[in-house]
């Protein structure tokens, strides 16, 4: 292994293309995405000169080579065209191809030519300036060994990685909760179809003349008045809230919120859902004009059940059906009371609500760790791609 400079190793071609070609140009692609042909665009002629490029010559773009544009001319670009922007050079029998392009990546090296560039605002590598640079080379047989054992690494990792990506977390939610209102999930045998109306009492907020105006509204008080960015699809949250006087509560006539109540959101964004408990700290609470409160009767509805329903692709599938308007979607009282739900007892239900609820929380946690897998994957690929090269310093 010996540490040699790149002009050493590098010519650079300078090809002159005496007919130039608009649609045989070349796309260098930043962060590390490869060489590929660019998209037609008319160009007036003459105003450039360009430069003939063969195959596995080693290409960067000036412009943006400290952003990982650089790569290695594939077959299918042999005979395209880049400008004096995209300098191209012959790289000798001393190193192999694949070996020079993985040199630069390694450890980020091409990321510390920075000092070796010129410009303020866009900074540009120079052939000369990079030709100056050095890098290990060990013998042509140490090389193909070293990239062999990279090739079949980055093979596994792919195969890998795909399996990752294939995991669709919301979907397997979806899943769950279908199958957990369709009776499917501990195979419910016995279920009694029911209307909304006939389980839950539907309570409308205050939308007379008493809805409070903007200047009512301040960031701490008595009541707290919920948006739509407080009901989300899966419970509250509790971030840029607003509030109102008591004196305005005390005027207010419907819309108030009593513990064990469900809010519906039915305008503009439909379905959101969360349930007013004991684990809510907030006293008084009042919906906006765009949410419902489903008040459920105890005696053959579980609020946690009823919940899950609203959350389950059953009743995302009859909203849709269902809603009016198209600038802003709305569900009228008067066609969520039709909607159609089964009920198993009680006591199943509340079996079914545990169940899904150690379900979603195993979903969170692969989905935690899908996330901490694929970013330790791309570590363990640079982990393994510098030790590989650096094996042979």
């Amino acid at each position: 292994m010996c540490l040699v400079k790149l002009k050493d190793i590098l010519k650079e071609s300078k090809v002159v293309s005496e007919s130039p070609d608009s649609n045989k140009r070349i796309k260098i692609k930043s962060h590390l995405k490869g060489i590929e042909k660019r998209p037609f665009k008319v160009e007036v002629k003459g105003a450039t000169k360009y430069y003939i490029r063969s195959k596995n010559q080693f290409i960067y773009s000036k412009l943006g080579f400290l952003e990982g544009a650089f790569g290695l001319v594939p077959d299918f670009l042999d005979g395209f065209e880049t400008s004096s922007d995209g300098p191209c050079f012959d790289i000798n029998d001393k190193c192999l191809p694949k070996w020079l392009l993985y040199s630069f990546i390694k450890d980020g090296f091409y990321k510390s030519l920075s000092s070796k560039s010129s410009g303020t605002s866009q900074k540009r590598i120079s052939p000369s300036k990079l030709l100056e640079e050095s890098i290990y080379i060990p013998s042509i047989s140490k090389q193909k060994e070293i990239l062999d054992k990279i090739s079949n690494f980055e093979k596994l990792y792919d195969k890998h990685l795909s399996k990752i990506k294939s995991i669709n977390i919301s979907s397997l939610k979806s899943k769950i909760l279908d199958m957990a209102v369709r009776g499917e999930l501990l195979e419910t045998k016995e279920m009694k179809g029911y209307l909304l109306s006939d389980v839950c009492e539907f309570v409308d907020g205050d939308r007379g003349v008493n809805y409070p105006k903007k200047s009512e509204f301040s960031d701490n008080g008595y009541c707290l008045f919920l948006s739509t960015k407080n009901v989300r699809n899966n419970g509250f949250l509790f971030n840029d809230l607003q509030f109102i006087s008591k004196e305005k509560d005390d005027i207010l006539r419907k819309g108030k919120l009593t513990k064990g109540d469900l809010i519906l959101t039915t305008r503009g964004t439909i379905g959101n859902v969360a349930v007013y408990d004991k684990k809510i700290k907030y006293d008084n609470i009042r919906i906006n004009s765009g949410m419902l409160i489903l008040r459920s009767n105890l005696d053959l509805v579980d609020i946690y059940y009823l919940m899950k329903f609203i959350m389950s692709p059953y009743f995302i599938n009859q909203v849709k059906s269902k809603h009016t308007g198209s600038a802003q979607p709305q569900l009228p009282i008067t066609l969520l009371k039709n909607f159609q739900i089964s009920l198993p007892s009680l006591e199943e239900q509340k079996r079914i609500v545990e169940k899904v609820d150690r379900l979603m929380t195993l979903c969170d946690e692969l989905e935690t760790k899908t996330t901490e897998t694929k970013e330790l994957s791309s570590k363990l690929l640079d982990t393994v791609l510098n030790e590989a090269l650096s094996k042979g310093e």
